[in-house]
């Protein structure tokens, strides 16, 4: 049942990744950098971006090789899918060892890209996280930004 789950989650995260990379690159208008930002940041961010986009596509590729290469039957979703591929033992631990690593990057990589968020909105206190997601409006306006530095010329008398 569990790898039933497993393997039903990773088509969905291969399949809406995908869907979201077409997206991006035919309709989405991606916020600029803010001005402060060094060229080194913009680069970290970008291939960090990359990286996770990289990951989302080739991980769950080669989890579904790994199945195919076992040679017998599995589930995907409600469905019963008869062995596609004869059992090739090496590839097949080949594969799942590069899946398990690849776990561990992208673990890794989703936990860094969090907490950098977090830190942004609740540490520094700028509008990155409502640029990462703007649909959950908690961009900070300038005053509310102020109030919280404790900025005198900008606080209104508080």
């Amino acid at each position: 049942m569990l790898l039933r789950i497993h393997r039903s989650l990773g088509v969905t995260v291969w399949m809406t990744t995908v869907l979201r990379l077409i997206w991006r690159k035919t309709n989405a208008e991606l916020p600029p950098f803010p001005e402060g930002m060094s060229q080194l940041h913009r680069a970290l961010v970008q291939i960090s971006e990359y990286c996770l986009y990289a990951l989302l596509v080739i991980q769950p590729t080669i989890g579904f090789g790994a199945v195919l290469t076992r040679g017998r039957s599995f589930t995907l979703f409600w469905g019963h899918m008869p062995p596609l591929v004869p059992h090739y033992p090496t590839v097949e631990a080949v594969l799942f060892s590069l899946h398990r690593v690849g776990a561990w990057a992208l673990g890794l990589l989703i936990t860094a890209h969090a907490v950098n968020a977090l830190v942004h909105h609740f540490i520094i206190r700028d509008n990155t996280l409502a640029r990462m997601a703007p649909v959950l409006g908690t961009e900070r306006g300038i005053g509310e930004l102020a109030l919280e530095r404790g900025d005198s010329q900008t606080s209104f008398g508080r």
